[in-house]
């Protein structure tokens, strides 16, 4: 602020000179305040942007991760039925009349890649067990493949 009186001398006595350097200071806090309110505004709508964005990814996120595990559920239970296929049938174990055999497997939430079979061949019963520590889709696979190559073994012989 200017203030200027060249025709009357002592205009500005020590009282008005006060009234308006208070008047001056008031009229700068107001003036910061309005700029330290718009930089905020400024701010929020910015921050806003960014978590608008990341609530976009992270929702783009989500539906890819709803997608894969409909996908990995779909995987396990085929899995699950071809565990259940490639067990010894009742009737198998029923036609071995030296034993009476029972078994009994459930597969847990995971699929793993536990195995056993029953074989007799010329009167020979054979007991394969195998038990896997770490369950999953390799596990069972290698499972499948281990039950193969004993079945084919057990039919060269």
């Amino acid at each position: 602020m200017y203030l200027e009186n060249s025709l009357a001398p002592g205009a500005f006595t020590a009282d008005k000179l006060e009234i308006l350097k208070r008047l001056s200071s008031q009229a700068a806090i107001s003036l910061e305040n309005a700029l330290l309110y718009q930089t905020l505004e400024d701010k929020v709508e910015e921050r806003t942007a960014q978590l608008s964005q990341a609530n976009q990814a992270i929702s783009a996120l989500n539906q890819r991760l709803k997608t894969e595990k409909n996908r990995t559920r779909s995987e396990l239970d085929i899995l699950k039925q071809m565990e259940q296929l490639i067990r010894p049938k009742p009737a198998d174990l029923a036609a071995i009349t030296e034993l009476d055999i029972a078994g009994f497997m459930e597969p847990a939430d995971e699929v793993g890649g536990d195995y056993y079979d029953v074989l007799c061949t010329d009167g020979v019963v054979t007991l394969c067990i195998g038990y896997v520590t770490v369950q999953g889709l390799e596990s069972s696979i290698f499972m499948v493949m281990t039950q193969a190559a004993i079945r084919t073994l057990q039919e060269v012989k």
